[in-house]
């Protein structure tokens, strides 16, 4: 993959601005060469993150009124995809990001978000620092 400045995208953390870091995902994957198929699991690991984001780490309903915002940038090497999502939103709890998500009920409309991150990325680290949560999903370019 060719050397270049690491694409970044600010945008509001409510759920209409994650379709527009979807859109920016899938653009900086397609223009890194990234096979469709890596590029997509990336955009669904990035977009359920976000949505978490938005749903659990800041205050209202996900409306587009709500002050807060998110920022991502993408790494690409020959062997690795990175996606670092921030937010100035509540403190993820503890544990959130380190512990095997177990399978949800298949009647309940929501609790699957965790375990598609964990399955579409080979790794996810946590962090907060300075009043602002830093999550990097990484993706192999190869699963041997």
């Amino acid at each position: 993959m060719p050397s270049r400045s690491d694409p970044f995208i600010r945008v509001p953390a409510n759920l209409e601005a994650v379709r527009d870091l979807a859109a920016w995902a899938q653009g900086a994957c397609s223009d890194a060469g990234v096979a469709d198929d890596i590029a997509l699991e990336l955009e669904l690991a990035l977009v359920e993150a976000a949505t978490n984001i938005v749903v659990h780490a800041m205050p209202g309903d996900g409306d587009v009124d709500r002050i807060g915002e998110m920022t991502c940038t993408a790494h690409f090497t020959v062997d690795v995809v990175r996606f670092t999502l921030s937010d100035d939103g509540a403190p993820a709890p503890e544990g959130t990001f380190t512990t095997a998500m177990q399978p949800a009920d298949p009647l309940a409309e929501t609790g699957r978000g965790m375990a598609i991150l964990q399955l579409c990325v080979d790794e996810l680290e946590y962090s907060r620092t300075n009043g602002r949560n830093r999550l990097q999903l990484r993706r192999r370019l190869s699963r041997k």
